[in-house]
């Protein structure tokens, strides 16, 4: 631990990679919480204090992947919570099930077997409009829009066809 640090150090304003603490006193939470979120970096950061519900509301005004009350740095060994942090200092989650959008990218592949047009496709036009309403008042619960809604499909089916075949 390295105390009397001040924002200019190397070992403050750098991410220094080791067992490294630098403190920096300060007169106050309020002249500490804009020191902290000054920074490009934002792995972690720990509050002390004898408070541990006004360090808890501090931990949470920190602009840090991980925030810590009396304690810091040992979120990256339990492996049910994210290992994450903010602005510089990487980017993604790294442990547990929340990193795995952080190692994979999701793909989507759409096989579409159905013969008939999907109604949704080009034209855009009144009848693609009207259909789109009629079923989110479908979804909200007027049942009584269902015929409605299979003209309209009808309508939209054929538009698709006439576009398709050179039509407008």
């Amino acid at each position: 631990m390295l105390e009397a640090c001040t924002p200019d150090m190397k070992v403050v304003a750098e991410e220094t990679f080791g067992p490294v603490v630098a403190v920096i006193r300060v007169k106050d939470a309020e002249e500490a919480i804009p020191l902290v979120n000054a920074s490009r970096y934002g792995l972690s950061a720990s509050v002390w204090t004898k408070d541990l519900a006004r360090g808890a509301a501090l931990a949470r005004r920190l602009d840090v992947g991980m925030a810590y009350v009396n304690n810091h740095k040992f979120a990256g060994v339990i492996p049910t919570i994210p290992w994450t942090g903010a602005k510089e200092s990487g980017t993604g989650i790294a442990a547990s099930a929340h990193s795995y959008p952080t190692y994979v990218r999701w793909r989507t592949v759409i096989v579409d077997s159905n013969t008939n047009p999907e109604p949704f496709w080009m034209p855009a036009d009144a009848n693609l409009t009207a259909l789109a309403h009629t079923l989110a008042e479908f979804n909200l619960g007027a049942l009584g829009k269902v015929f409605k809604l299979l003209g309209l499909l009808g309508k939209r089916v054929a538009a698709v066809k006439k576009l398709v075949a050179g039509g407008e």
